[in-house]
């Protein structure tokens, strides 16, 4: 059962608010003031530095077979040294098992003779079946639905021994009707109707392939191409997979604490994965820049800020690994605390921080309403485009802890360009406008707590 310690009206005292409001006031409004820019950019000059080192070559995409995730693990934990924070019961590290699928090679594929360039024209997750196939017969069904007498677009057409082309994008006359069964149009089940109609392969058609779009392992290699790169009168497709699968790897986490300057024994957790994709061979890799370096490198500004400047309740930092292959780091977390969880008064997750321009989303801000109205509030004194709340759902590392009965929030910026799961991840193509605001909000919002 949480402690009163976790309940919203705990988490407003009026004379720290008028003691938090007037910091926020030194700290984020002075504009003009030429220490609080200089502040700043040292912060963002030492982010630019930890997502240079995270995104580089040598951690080779921060992934598990070419043993990214240990050099990215031995980095954070030298910052967190760095930084002044503590280990947790003689470490810092929480050591865990996963079992992965990797590429003993590149993948290759060819159409018409063109070759494909892996990470750029194309993509195939390693879950994926292997195959080598030359001069296979391509066979184009259009969205590849079968919704029965009134439409059935693999009516005439032989996939058996071929491979089947299909449109990931669907009419949106089809979308909308609701006539139609939703469960037949999802991307899943028509993959699955091509492979039992006997396809050899699949190529799905998209405007931009993304690495783990889709976690399924098919009996077939499916592919996922950037349409513009496909002409409509391609004939023919060769491809050659080779994958290991069930190599186990031992990774970690990586936690430090950040002792408070009161006497209470209740914490807040700030967290995010450092993981990524990995890397393919010595020569392709996904950087993983925004997805998650930005969120460590966010993580770890607050931390050295904090340092400087303790709260009242202790701060624990979490860097979890194991996100990318379903929440592992973060759920082995919950299993093993090595804190009290009922000791939590809220957790922050940081995950993708230096996307999108139109403004930051709260999940969780609809669950935890008084929280988010302080949140609302550090956000209206720094006129920051809009800010929005979503229910909890499980697509990051908050997950697993809140549904533990933490209280707490996935903060990240909403829309954008910027290229998710893609080689192009870089930190060439960073918002760092969007990265300053959201460690201004994130730094007042914990002040005021």
């Amino acid at each position: 059962m949480l402690t009163s310690l976790m309940q919203p009206t705990s988490l407003f005292h009026s004379h720290s608010l008028c003691l938090t409001a007037f910091l926020i006031f030194l700290l984020l409004s002075v504009h003009g003031s030429a220490q609080n820019e200089s502040w700043l950019d040292s912060l963002l000059q030492s982010a630019q530095i930890d997502i240079e080192r995270l995104a580089s070559s040598e951690m080779m995409g921060r992934g598990y077979t070419q043993a990214g995730h240990l050099h990215a693990a031995s980095y954070i934990h030298k910052r967190f040294r760095e930084i002044g924070l503590e280990d947790i019961n003689g470490s810092y590290y929480q050591k865990f098992g996963v079992v992965v699928d990797t590429f003993i090679r590149r993948p290759e594929l060819t159409v018409d003779n063109l070759y494909l360039r892996f990470g750029k024209d194309f993509i195939i997750n390693p879950g994926n079946a292997n195959g080598v196939e030359e001069n296979i017969e391509l066979v184009w069904i259009g969205s590849g639905l079968r919704l029965g007498k009134r439409l059935d677009e693999h009516r005439g057409k032989n996939l058996r021994g071929r491979v089947a082309v299909i449109e990931t994008e669907i009419p949106t006359s089809i979308s909308s009707d609701s006539t139609f069964d939703k469960k037949q149009l999802v991307l899943q089940q028509r993959i699955a109707h091509a492979i039992v109609a006997g396809a050899k392969g699949v190529l799905l058609l998209s405007d931009r392939p993304t690495y783990g779009s889709f976690f399924e392992q098919w009996p077939k290699p499916v592919f996922e191409v950037r349409r513009e790169v496909i002409p409509l009168s391609a004939k023919d497709v060769s491809f050659t997979v080779h994958r290991t699968e069930n190599i186990e790897i031992e990774t970690q986490n990586v936690v430090g604490l950040l002792p408070g300057t009161g006497e209470t024994d209740s914490l807040l957790i700030v967290c995010g994965h450092y993981d990524h994709l990995g890397a393919i061979d010595d020569s392709l890799f996904f950087s993983g820049a925004n997805d998650n370096a930005s969120g460590i490198a966010l993580m770890l500004g607050l931390a050295a800020q904090l340092k400087q400047s303790p709260l009242r309740y202790n701060v624990l930092f979490c860097a979890f690994s194991g996100e990318e292959i379903g929440l592992r780091g973060s759920r082995f977390f919950v299993e093993n605390p090595p804190v009290d969880l009922n000791r939590v008064r809220f957790l922050i997750n940081l995950d993708m921080a230096a996307s999108g321009l139109d403004g930051i989303m709260a999940l969780g801000g609809v669950d935890f309403s008084e929280e988010f109205r302080l949140l609302q509030s550090v956000h209206d004194s720094l006129e920051f485009p809009e800010l929005r709340k979503r229910k909890n759902a499980p697509n990051s590392d908050h997950w697993f802890i809140l549904k533990k009965g933490v209280r707490g929030f996935y903060i990240y910026p909403f829309t954008g360009e910027q290229p998710y799961h893609h080689v192009d991840d870089t930190i060439e193509t960073l918002q760092w406008e969007t990265f300053e605001r959201m460690f201004k909000l994130i730094y007042g919002f914990v002040l005021r707590m």
